[in-house]
């Protein structure tokens, strides 16, 4: 289902709610939300809410659709719990279990509805279990408030609150985490890396395709901490075209031996380790590479965007591709967000 969101509705309910919806059970079969006695719900409500002339009216911002229940099948507040499952590899990243969802709006948190009678934390744990068959439910878990949910099929009549569980199953070899599988609601599920939102959204995107369900963007925003600063890392050669345009340029080709004059390392990259040892060994390069590291950190608390760093050599495949590694994998440790590229590293060998 998706409602038409170039011509917003002032009123709509979705024809399947009204039909599969009650007759499957999963919809109130109550057409008027006027006949309904709000204050028991208002009481238990997770979020305050309004009642105005017998009509609920939503905590969150206008949806588009003022009366009805868009796709939604309840009136007014639903609550629902999801299961936040992290873990951290032997690398220091962090990675989170997420499902893709069966109804095609996306990859989200584990969760869904809080059945009556239960509370949310069991909730998160059932969930987790049916949708992903890993049963955590005798870890510590820690709840967190209550928030409401921008669900693309809701309205401000019908909205979805969840309160997520969180738990964290420390630190091990990736290859050792126990492994998820979608089932239930969930077409499939993973773990995702996510040191940060802007490394999640990548990661879904890369590896598997897919994006991150509308619903769950600002809770996972939230939760990941926001965005670390930027920095693109680009190795080239300035014998095959000229330098990009950087905020620092490292120009290796005077000062640091070149590996390119061995024939043993001649036809191998910076990306091996007999040349990556050569140069790091090389005299001055562990200072330049500090340097340049501590100068692009300076630079990402004023830049108006990512700060990029350009390291060039000769052929762009020996030296300037080793540095542009260690300085990668220093402003990682730093604690930012690092794209890498190797422009030149593919190209054939420059012959002197």
């Amino acid at each position: 289902m998706s409602k038409n969101t170039t011509n917003p509705m002032r009123t709509y309910t979705h024809p399947e709610v009204l039909g599969n919806g009650v007759e499957q059970g999963w919809a109130d079969p109550i057409t008027d939300p006027a006949a309904i006695d709000w204050a028991p719900r208002q009481a238990v409500a997770a979020i305050p809410f309004r009642v105005v002339d017998g009509r609920p009216v939503s905590p969150g911002a206008p949806t588009g659709i003022r009366h009805g229940r868009g796709e939604l099948g309840h009136w007014g507040e639903q609550l629902c719990a999801d299961a936040i499952v992290t873990a951290t590899d032997e690398n220091g990243h962090q990675w989170l279990v997420m499902v893709e969802r069966r109804d095609g709006h996306g990859w989200a948190l584990p969760g869904g509805k809080v059945d009556p009678g239960e509370n949310p934390a069991s909730a998160a744990v059932r969930e987790l279990a049916e949708e992903t068959g890993l049963d955590l439910g005798e870890m510590h878990w820690e709840i967190l408030a209550a928030r409401y949910v921008s669900d693309p099929r809701a309205s401000d009549e019908a909205w979805m609150v969840t309160v997520p569980a969180r738990v964290h199953l420390g630190a091990g070899d990736r290859e050792d985490f126990p492994v998820p599988v979608g089932a239930d609601d969930a077409v499939r599920a993973a773990w995702v890396r996510a040191d940060t939102y802007p490394v999640l959204v990548a990661d879904l995107a890369v590896t598997y395709g897919g994006t991150v369900f509308a619903a769950h963007e600002a809770m996972l925003r939230d939760l990941l901490g926001g965005c670390r600063p930027l920095v693109e890392v680009v190795s080239f050669g300035y014998g095959h075209a000229p330098a990009p345009e950087a905020d620092v340029v490292v120009d290796a080709r005077r000062r640091f031996r070149n590996p390119h004059r061995d024939p043993a390392m001649r036809e191998l990259t910076g990306l091996d380790e007999a040349v990556r040892v050569h140069v790091l060994d090389t005299p001055g390069v562990e200072a330049a590479v500090r340097h340049t590291v501590a100068l692009s950190a300076d630079l990402t608390a004023t830049a108006g965007g990512p700060v990029i760093v350009a390291v060039g050599c000769v052929g762009g495949r020996h030296r300037s591709v080793a540095m542009a590694e260690a300085i990668a994998y220093e402003l990682d440790d730093a604690g930012m967000t690092v794209a890498l590229t190797h422009r030149d590293v593919g190209k054939p060998l420059i012959q002197r």
